[in-house]
């Protein structure tokens, strides 16, 4: 009879025999699963090698291939084959046949014409760099090379049946529209008129980017418009209402599609000399040229608005980068919008800005813009997609040329001082331009923000007495106090920022304030002046 420990010994030894078969058991399911999925992925490439290899046939009757182009394919799918044997007969590569359809690949890309057909090659040719890294074909591979291959299929099937098909890439600037946001693209007729034709898609990143794939437009005018959130630059935070930015594009090969700020401000124009008899390639020469002529730059050489974006290495970029901070400023995005409209359609009938009031609207917002802090903004914003060497060139040297050769004026500002303060004292505001002696010791300070994202600090500093403020009187200022007779005050809040002051005992009863504005946040005080006080 079994000793008590060999039973247990016995027990241990068929439930670990057990545990091992169930886990062989698992282990066969999952080998099994995944011979079905590679079978079933090698099923699908060569039944879509069959359908190219058909419809290679029939687009050579029909002439919508040249036989260089048809040998080019035709070797490629040769090739193709090749490796989904190697796939099918376990997944490791042959590096001759890797290279040979390498060789393939690079000769179909240069010898084919149709846009979608070479990109769909390319995007094959990354797949199978993967493939002759890895020295086999994973199961990651084998999806893509299946997808890759279906879309070839895809694209040669278009073209057998009458269609052509474009990818159209681009990116929608203010700044960069934010990700989800949708665009539209809307074929338009020789004069315009949309022709009910329209393809969507949504920005795929924080930086404006997009990808449409679209049905016969080459050579087609279209419409592309797009609504949605956007980085402001001058902030430095994303927008808190959506805008919509709009341009007028022609859809040539490989065709790069750009809204923004320039094709915004053109497009009334473009439509008025179309329907006044030019083509739309001069109506765009010329509508780029006077938008540029409006903010005092020389065209560097834009002929379309849509091929320009906003970061980049060349002028162009920083002409658009220019243009776009001159226009947000500090204005809501519904003033942005008003302020986009009504430009371009002062331009519209003879491509001039005959508003004075909207030119001194720019020059205004540049009275208090810190150009310094925008470019940090900016390369901030784009350092994860931009090298050094891109967005070191930053920079908004049309907006200064501007600012110094402009005839348009600061007509009214954005920060307010008026006379009186709004507290129980109703004291005279030495901010106020029109105060120029106190003869009293009490005194206010007032400031009223009118738009968001400015800043604004106050310097004082008395020669004689001591600054304090009165109890309960500050409202939204941070005060410091760096001497007995010194007070720093800064803000940052929309509307009235107020606060009581008093000098205290004068002994002589007289005393000098001397008053430094830094508007929002310069480091320069952009008003100094000086206010007597005299108690006698």
């Amino acid at each position: 009879m079994l000793s008590k420990s060999y039973k247990i010994i016995a027990f241990l030894f068929l439930a670990t025999s057990l545990s091992l078969l169930i886990s062989c058991k698992k282990n066969d399911e999952d080998l099994k699963r995944q011979i079905a999925e590679l079978e079933s992925r090698v099923s699908g490439i060569e039944n879509q090698i069959g359908n190219i290899n058909s419809n290679l046939t029939i687009l050579q009757q029909q002439g919508k291939l040249n036989s260089d182009e048809i040998n080019s394919l035709k070797a490629l799918t040769s090739d193709l084959s090749t490796l989904t044997n190697e796939i099918k007969n376990g997944g490791v590569t042959n590096s001759v046949d890797i290279a040979n359809l390498k060789t393939s690949l690079q000769q179909a890309a240069t010898i084919i014409q149709l846009e979608s057909l070479k990109t769909t090659i390319t995007q094959l040719g990354e797949t199978i760099n993967k493939i002759d890294t890895e020295q086999k074909a994973t199961a990651t591979a084998t999806s893509e090379l299946q997808s890759a291959i279906t879309k070839m299929a895809a694209d040669l099937e278009e073209l057998k049946n009458g269609e052509s098909t474009q990818e159209i890439n681009g990116k929608i600037e203010k700044g960069g529209f934010l990700k989800g946001s949708i665009l539209y693209l809307f074929e338009m007729d020789s004069t315009l008129t949309q022709t009910g034709r329209s393809f969507n898609s949504t920005i795929t990143d924080n930086y404006g980017s997009f990808s449409l794939r679209v049905k016969n437009l080459k050579g087609k005018n279209v419409r592309v418009v797009s609504s949605g959130f956007y980085f402001n630059e001058v902030s430095g935070k994303n927008s808190s209402s959506q805008i919509s930015l709009s341009g007028l594009v022609k859809i040539n090969t490989s065709e790069a599609v750009n809204v923004n700020i320039l094709t915004a401000l053109e497009e009334p124009r473009v439509k008025y000399l179309i329907d006044q008899g030019k083509s739309f390639n001069d109506a765009k020469i010329q509508s780029v040229n006077e938008v540029l002529s409006v903010f005092g730059i020389q065209n560097p050489g834009i002929k379309r608005a849509e091929k320009v974006n906003l970061i980049g290495s060349s002028s162009r970029s920083n002409i658009l980068l220019s243009l776009s901070t001159m226009l947000v400023g500090f204005r809501s995005d519904g003033e942005l919008t008003e302020i986009l409209n009504d430009i371009a359609e002062d331009l519209k009938t003879d491509g001039l800005l005959n508003d004075v009031s909207l030119g001194n609207s720019i020059m205004t917002h540049l009275y208090y813009l810190d150009t310094t802090k925008v470019i940090n903004q900016v390369k901030a914003k784009y350092t994860a997609l931009y090298p050094d060497s891109i967005l070191n060139k930053i920079n908004l040297s049309y907006l200064d040329q501007f600012k110094k050769s402009t005839s348009y004026i600061k007509s009214f500002d954005l920060i307010e001082y008026p006379a009186l303060g709004s507290t129980i004292y109703k004291g005279k505001n030495i901010l106020n331009s029109t105060t120029t002696t106190l003869n009293n010791n009490i005194f206010e300070i007032s400031a009223n923000l009118v738009e968001s994202a400015l800043k604004f600090r106050v310097e004082v500093t008395a020669d004689a007495g001591e600054l304090s403020e009165l109890l309960g009187t500050n409202k939204n200022w941070a005060i410091s106090y760096p001497t007995k007779n010194k007070a720093i005050l800064e803000t940052s809040t929309v509307g009235l920022n107020t606060i009581t002051f008093t000098t205290g005992t004068l002994p002589s009863k007289t005393a000098t304030l001397t008053v430094k504005f830094y508007e929002n946040g310069l480091s320069v005080p952009t008003i100094t002046k000086t206010i007597p006080v005299n108690l006698n």
